[in-house]
């Protein structure tokens, strides 16, 4: 009994951090030109969810906890629904079964991709099961199950065990087993058009449904393939990414190399740089050293509030949803790193700090 109060307790306590700050209201936050994209963009929130409009069109959009979507009910933390109970609401929404548009086009997307023609030959509760194997909810032994399922016994499994990764977030410092479904979905309005993003984080043995994104098909130019968490992406598709706040640098890189790349003088321990820009925006940059005598955190500092909308949809653009959402930012979960953007004191702090223990890995 005690064990399950403590992970009650421990869900009630991460989905109050991923919807903390809830409002019954819509606010329009800012409107300006994003300096990488150059088109004018609106940052507003409905009931605590952020999203943000190109030119009156909705582009990104955190769905509302508070909010249900797609008969999917976020509102009540101790009742977080599962993979099979949000899955079921969501066929049913697509399938014509509720209150929403019927989609002309629905696509299943990442490893489920190429998948879809058996998943789309299977009864819906079978299907759920084969979606929640496939996309790694059960871990490379759920492979082998999939093979139980009737019409999937001669299924190749080989690329899924080749593509499998272990996907983890950080939530209020504790790290969780993580995993996204996603769907392309149109409508025939030909502006409705769009990606949906199912988040889940493990707690205990349960997996529970955390967050709902919702993104307008297009694309820019500096945009990356990689999403945290879906099945099918291989740590070689992050490791091309260029991640340019990194100014060339890596978690590696010791304070001699980082002052000797940045011009500027180091005491070992930090290094600082007084006319930074990423993004596009100006900015004061800290690198800090820990006792170890590693890199431990690069912070941003911006002396716009604007920045703090800015820098989200640069962020966005580059590792698509946050994984957290917290009283003063957000934060995005990657491999090696955790990225955190925060609302201090009048300041924007943009922080990057590893996910490893720099001391126990190679740079290899």
């Amino acid at each position: 009994m005690r064990t399950r109060v403590i992970k009650a307790l421990s869900l009630l306590l991460i989905m109050m951090s991923l919807v903390s700050g809830a409002e019954s209201t819509l606010e329009n936050l800012a409107g300006f030109t994003h300096p990488e994209i150059g088109e004018f963009i609106v940052f507003l929130r409905e009931n605590g969810a952020p999203y943000f409009t190109i030119y009156d069109f909705v582009q990104y959009k955190l769905m509302p906890a508070s909010i249900p979507y797609r008969g999917i009910d976020l509102s009540d933390s101790k009742k977080a629904p599962n993979v099979e109970s949000s899955m079921n609401s969501f066929f049913d929404s697509v399938e014509g079964k509720s209150a929403e548009p019927v989609p002309v086009v629905f696509e299943y997307q990442g490893v489920l991709a190429d998948y879809s023609y058996y998943l789309d030959s299977l009864p819906r509760e079978s299907k759920i099961e084969a979606i929640r194997l496939m996309s790694g909810f059960d871990g490379k032994k759920g492979y082998a199950e999939l093979k139980k399922i009737p019409g999937l016994e001669d299924l190749d499994t080989s690329y899924l065990e080749e593509t499998y990764e272990d996907y983890t977030v950080r939530i209020s410092g504790k790290e969780y087993p993580y995993r996204v479904l996603m769907f392309y979905i149109e409508e025939e309005d030909w502006q409705e058009s769009y990606y949906e993003r199912y988040a889940y984080i493990k707690v205990g043995s349960k997996w529970r449904l955390v967050q709902i994104a919702k993104e307008y098909a297009g694309e820019y130019r500096q945009r990356n393939n990689y999403i945290h968490g879906l099945a099918g992406q291989r740590r070689s598709d992050y490791d091309q990414i260029v991640h340019d706040a990194f100014r060339g640098l890596t978690w590696y890189s010791s304070a001699e190399e980082v002052a000797a790349a940045e011009n500027v003088a180091t005491d070992g321990k930090t290094v600082s740089v007084g006319n930074a820009t990423v993004f596009r925006l100006p900015a004061q940059l800290k690198y800090t050293y820990g006792k170890k005598g590693w890199l431990s955190s690069i912070e941003y500092t911006f002396d716009k509030s604007q920045s703090f909308y800015s820098v989200f949809v640069s962020l966005y653009m580059r590792y698509y949803d946050p994984t957290e959402t917290m009283t003063d930012g957000y934060s995005w979960s990657l491999p090696d790193t955790l990225i955190e953007l925060r609302q201090a004191d009048g300041s924007v702090l943009l922080t990057f700090t590893p996910r490893f223990d720099q001391s126990k890995q190679s740079a290899g």
